[in-house]
This record gives C-alpha cells, structure tokens and sequence, in this order.
C-alpha cells in the first residue's frame, strides 16, 4: 500500500489515513459485526470472511484515491474481523 499511493501521487499522510482506517474499522465496526457472526454457520462465515479479504485488498488496485483505498481498507479489515473470529472454532 505505501508503494500504491506512493504512485499515485499521494502524500505520507495520506498514507497514515488509509492506515488508520483498518483499526477504526475494528472499533468501530467489529463489535457490532461479531453477535451477527455468531449467529452463523462458522464454516460459511469463514468462507465468506475470506472472500471479503480477498476481495478489498483486490479491490485496492482497481481505483484510485484517499476514500478508495479507505473503503477498501475497511472491506479487508472486517473480513479480517470475521475470519479472527471464526478460523479458530472449525
């Protein structure tokens, strides 16, 4: 990530942004992700926690900007989130 907006011309400090974005989403965001995950199947809520990684930090390349690669960031880190909180019950 710091090459990629490195390159795309942004400044370290918008760098820090994004990066900020990945422990604000945890905060933020997990505590009201995790009674919505362990309502689920475990198998499938891994599968699907895997599919949102995957999918933002592809997602990251596709576009360009600040809001972006935040959104992005935010996608990979609540599939971080549900993966955490899944993986270790299969």
């Amino acid at each position: 990530m710091p090459g990629r907006s490195t390159h795309a011309g942004m400044p370290p400090l918008a760098y820090g942004l994004i990066s900020s974005a990945n422990p604000a989403a945890g905060v933020l965001l997990a505590p009201f992700l995790q009674p919505l995950l362990a309502r689920g199947n475990t198998h499938l809520v891994c599968a699907g926690a895997c599919v949102a990684i995957g999918t933002g930090i592809a997602a990251t390349g596709a576009g360009h900007g600040l809001g972006w690669y935040a959104a992005t960031t935010v996608v990979w880190t609540l599939g971080e989130a549900a993966f955490m909180a899944t993986a270790p019950a299969i």
